[in-house]
Order: structure tokens, then sequence, then C-alpha cells
């Protein structure tokens, strides 16, 4: 995923320190994966951290973050970007070390546990939207009470599969991998990969 600032006299508005609403013939900042016209790709740590959350929630303006710093190297980052690599805890902490003091730190993971967590709350109350228009009202209530607890301990604890949490999850659950590769989502007469895809997606990418 880009993201995009639109360009205004031919610079983009990240490169302004003010512009005006009327000015813009479209939205300020886009993501997409395809370059739109009148629009630039900005993507970086510092215009992920600065742009990115105005437009998706905490937990992809993080994994973004975490790809960007994965590819460039933690090491070949501006001081700027280590910090901020080292808030989204991103990075192990040798290196958040070098930036960052204790305290600065463990305010920076609470910032992370409640705004994590309120992405994945904000994710769940979508695909619960998404999948209860697409069922009959007896077939969702059968998925929301199977999903339950899983749905509790997703939102709470980030618990999500076999493979990550050596518990399974709900993503094992929806996908029927893990401990539900008999009895999953995928086992009820009312599933379609269709609707799979699109809960997943949502979940997984924030895409809502």
């Amino acid at each position: 995923m880009k993201l995009q600032a639109y360009l205004l006299k031919g610079k983009p508005l990240t490169e302004y320190v003010s512009w005006s609403q009327g000015e813009v013939n479209g939205p300020p900042f886009i993501i997409s994966n395809i370059i739109e016209i009148n629009y630039q790709d900005v993507s970086s740590i510092i215009n992920w951290d600065n742009y990115g959350y105005k437009l998706k929630d905490f937990n992809f303006v993080r994994d973004r973050i975490k790809e960007l710093t994965d590819f460039i190297g933690f090491n070949n980052l501006s001081t700027e970007e280590k910090i901020i690599s080292s808030k989204y805890f991103v990075v192990g902490k040798s290196d958040r070390d070098t930036v960052l003091t204790e305290e600065e730190q463990y305010n920076y993971w609470c910032t992370l546990v409640t705004e994590s967590q309120q992405s994945r709350f904000n994710r769940w109350e979508e695909s619960k939207k998404y999948i209860s228009y697409k069922l009959t009202p007896i077939n969702s209530s059968d998925l929301a009470k199977s999903t339950s607890e899983l749905c509790n301990d997703y939102i709470n604890y980030n618990i999500i599969t076999k493979v990550k949490d050596v518990i399974s999850g709900l993503f094992d659950y929806l996908k029927g991998e893990g401990d539900y590769i008999t009895n999953g989502y995928p086992s009820k007469s009312y599933w379609t990969q269709q609707d799979q895809d699109m809960i997943m997606d949502i979940l997984e990418n924030g895409e809502y």
C-alpha cells in the first residue's frame, strides 16, 4: 500500500507548511496500490506517522512502518525515523534503547496497548456488521456464539492463531485452521469463500 499526497502546483502537500482545502481538488491524502492522477507516492516512516493515522487505524499504520523499517534496516534510518520505529515497537529492545529512555518506552507501550486494542475492536465491529448483513439472523447468531470467546481473546489479548500464540485463535476458526480444521467457520452451511475473504481482509488488513 502506498501513501499518496495530492499534488498542488506540482508539489505534494507534504512539502507545504500550510495549504487550504479549497486549493485541493480531491482528498489531501489517499492510500492505494496504484498511483492516482494528481497524486504522488510519499510513503515513508515519517509520513505514515504524520498522515497515515488520519486515513487508517493504528495497527494498519504500524504495519506499514514495520514494513519500511524491515526493508531499510534500523541502522540505516535517520534519528527521527529510529524514534518513530521505536515508539511503534517494530524493533527490538536493544535498538529502542539507543533512542528512547526507559520511561519513554513505557509511555509509548501504554499508547500501543490502548490503540492496538481499539483497532482490533473496530475491525471486529466492522466485520460483524458485514457478516450480519449477509447472513440470516439465525446463522448470524450462530456465528456470533461460536466466536464469542475467541473474539474476546482477539480484542483484549491479540490471540489470533495457533502458529503465533501456541493456542488456536479467532483467525484459525474463521479460516478452518489450527484446532478448527473440521469444525471452524468453513464447516458451516452458511460459509462462503467470499465472505471469509472479506472478513479476514477487515481483521488482518484493516480494510473497511
